[in-house]
């Protein structure tokens, strides 16, 4: 019974911690990046837009996406709502990559599309995930201060 009095403080401050920790990252919110799910079933040639919601201030980022380049074949990659002021650059081969770097003199807020990929559709029949990451040392807001972001795949349904 004592070992139970000696660590019970403990107990409660460790639950009081995890309880105010869940509430303060509500509060705060994390920026999210993808663009959910879209059908290739009957079209050749589409696109799809990398999304920001809940956008706190982005000044620069690097974006790194994967392919499966049997289902698509990428033909551009273009600026979005988000970032049509600045440097925007892009590096893709159709070899399953692309690499997206954009870099701002100002934080911008808006929530929108960061850029946008048009492909063609190799096989209509095969679903295939976009798979999308991001340098943390490279994506930063107006103070330099790296910002973090809760990423999530693309799906492209046969």
């Amino acid at each position: 019974m004592s070992a139970l009095k000696r660590y019970f403080p403990i107990f409660v401050l460790s639950a009081l911690l995890c309880v105010n920790t869940v509430f303060v990252r509500a509060e705060t919110g994390v920026p999210e990046v993808g663009g959910g799910s879209f059908s290739i079933a009957s079209v050749r040639s589409s696109a799809f837009s990398v999304d920001i919601k809940g956008n706190s201030g982005i000044m620069g980022f690097k974006f790194t996406l994967q392919y499966d380049t049997s289902s698509i074949k990428i033909s551009a990659v273009e600026r979005g709502s988000v970032t049509k002021a600045g440097n925007f650059s892009t590096n893709f081969d159709n070899a399953g990559e692309i690499i997206a770097v954009w870099n701002n003199t100002e934080s911008v807020s808006a929530d929108g599309s960061l850029f946008n990929v048009k492909y063609d559709v190799l096989d209509n029949g095969k679903d295939t995930e976009i798979k999308i990451a991001y340098s943390q040392n490279d994506t930063f807001n107006g103070k330099y201060e790296a910002v973090v972001l809760e990423v999530r795949s693309i799906v492209l349904t046969g």
